[in-house]
């Protein structure tokens, strides 16, 4: 039985968190540019300037994003602040190693020792799904 866990990206939200109530608002949807970003990665929209593109154009696109329709489409200046802001901090390293131990709890990877020239490397592991291991010797 295959167990799906959701990517928990409330790290990354934590970032862009407005300290106090005070002030103006924030100007850009931050939680729905992080979205985009990660469906941009999935859906294999090769450039920010073409996920621009395809916000503006499509409107179900932008709502799926998790945009307002009042929300103003961000231009690519913003999103790479946000990127340099999320690479400045270690969030995706933690991110990472909590979704690679959560693989290993539930069993969806198995560490086997890589091979380099003849010989099994004692420190080296990698990682490979049960599922390719079972095609594979099958």
């Amino acid at each position: 039985m295959m167990r799906f866990l959701p990517l928990n990206v409330q790290p990354i939200f934590q970032l862009f968190l407005k300290r106090t109530l005070r002030g103006a608002q924030r100007e850009c949807n931050y939680g729905a540019m992080i979205q985009s970003q990660i469906i941009r990665i999935v859906e294999r929209i090769p450039t920010i300037k073409d996920l621009i593109k395809r916000l503006i154009n499509n409107p179900l696109f932008r709502l799926d994003c998790g945009f307002l329709v009042s929300d103003v489409v961000p231009s690519e200046a913003s999103y790479t602040r946000m990127i340099d802001v999320i690479s400045q901090s270690d969030v995706l390293d933690v991110m990472q190693d909590t979704l690679i131990w959560n693989g290993n709890t539930f069993g969806h990877f198995l560490k086997v020792p890589l091979k380099h020239k003849g010989r099994t490397g004692c420190l080296t592991w990698s990682l490979y799904r049960h599922d390719s291991l079972r095609q594979e010797s099958s």
